[in-house]
């Protein structure tokens, strides 16, 4: 007897199931739950086009919590943003939502000109204890293509949000992938975390948006080259215990508290002198100039300092190449460069 060969409304029968036996196997993938967007630079449009697109993209890879679901959670636990994720206040969320990970998304800041750029952040928090998994920032320009020959330009700024958010997710998912062995490096309680305590902002406009922004640089960075640093939402849960809210340096108390409650052995901190954008409406030039210093927790004493300024025109290749057009990654080249004098100067 000849093999039965299949018929096309058998094969449509067999395509048309494929999907409901698929919808059924992310049940092993990492749950998570993606936290209401905060909008530091204000622009509605962008942020939306950023927090639906990292969304959408995280829909993808891992299993996520409907948007409205995490949104009234949120609301009734009077949460406002990841930085009030308190212990108490986090088992509460972690129990009312039943996930893997908590994401923060955080649009910094948009250079609002013809051709846009901003700066856009993403933190994962454990949600076993609710300190900091993994950060990362993304300094992105729409002239970050080939401008010279009309090609990769973005001139919409919704569209580079959503360029944004497929980068961001993309190293979500990468952190949470390595997640077995990158927790057992930062579960480690040695005596050399830092403790790294809001920037001051020194700068003509937004100085306290502008020093938050190059803040999340610097926790980027620093945990890219290795640094051990306490978690930012129990440093935040320290300042609103005590009532006050330190921006580039750090009083008595705080540093005991810091040594007391979260072994700190030194505070990061620093000052953002410069960080605008000048130039023309197509080839927008930013300036930035940030300082670091390492505090000793216990005594005060400052171990280290260091500061450095550039533009994003101060490397001059044919046709602009080299050029940085993004504020967000014009600080953090600057910031890389300052780390690591300061883990070669062993001031620590």
């Amino acid at each position: 007897m000849l093999p039965r060969i299949p018929t096309l409304a058998g094969l449509w029968l067999v395509a048309a199931c494929t999907p409901l036996v698929a919808a059924q196997l992310p049940s092993s993938r990492p749950s998570a739950a993606v936290l209401p967007l905060q909008n530091q630079a204000g622009h509605l449009s962008a942020g939306k086009a950023l927090h639906q697109g990292v969304e959408r993209e995280l829909e993808l890879r891992f299993n996520l919590v409907r948007a409205e679901q995490v949104r009234n959670v949120m609301r009734n636990l009077r949460i406002r943003s990841s930085a009030d994720l308190s212990a108490d206040r986090l088992q509460l969320a972690r129990s009312a939502l039943q996930v893997d990970w908590l994401i923060s998304i955080t649009l910094h800041d948009v250079d609002r000109r013809r051709i846009p750029a901003m700066t856009a952040s993403a933190q994962i928090l454990r949600a076993d204890n609710g300190e900091l998994f993994w950060s990362g920032l993304v300094g992105e320009s729409g002239l970050n293509g080939l401008p010279w020959l009309g090609l990769g330009v973005t001139h919409r700024t919704t569209d580079l949000a959503r360029e944004v958010a497929k980068q961001l997710a993309d190293a979500i998912e990468k952190a949470i992938s390595s997640a077995p062995s990158a927790k057992a490096s930062l579960d480690h309680e040695g005596a050399g975390r830092w403790a790294l305590v809001p920037l001051s902002g020194l700068t003509p406009k937004n100085g306290t948006a502008n020093a938050a922004t190059v803040t999340e640089v610097v926790r980027d960075v620093g945990q890219e080259l290795g640094l051990q640093l306490v978690s930012p939402n129990i440093i935040s849960g320290i300042l609103r215990s005590q009532e006050t809210l330190i921006w580039g340096g750090a009083t008595r108390e705080l540093r005991e508290a810091l040594v007391t409650e979260c072994n700190a052995r030194a505070i990061l901190t620093g000052t953002v002198e410069v960080y605008e954008v000048i130039g023309s409406e197509t080839a927008p030039e930013p300036r930035v100039e940030i300082s670091l210093r390492l505090v000793d927790a216990a005594t005060g004493n400052i171990l280290w300092t260091g500061a450095r300024e550039a533009s994003g025109f101060h490397k001059k290749g044919p046709f602009g190449a080299g050029r940085v057009h993004s504020r967000g990654e014009l600080a953090r080249q600057l910031t890389k460069k300052l780390l690591v004098e300061l883990q070669q100067s062993k001031s620590f």
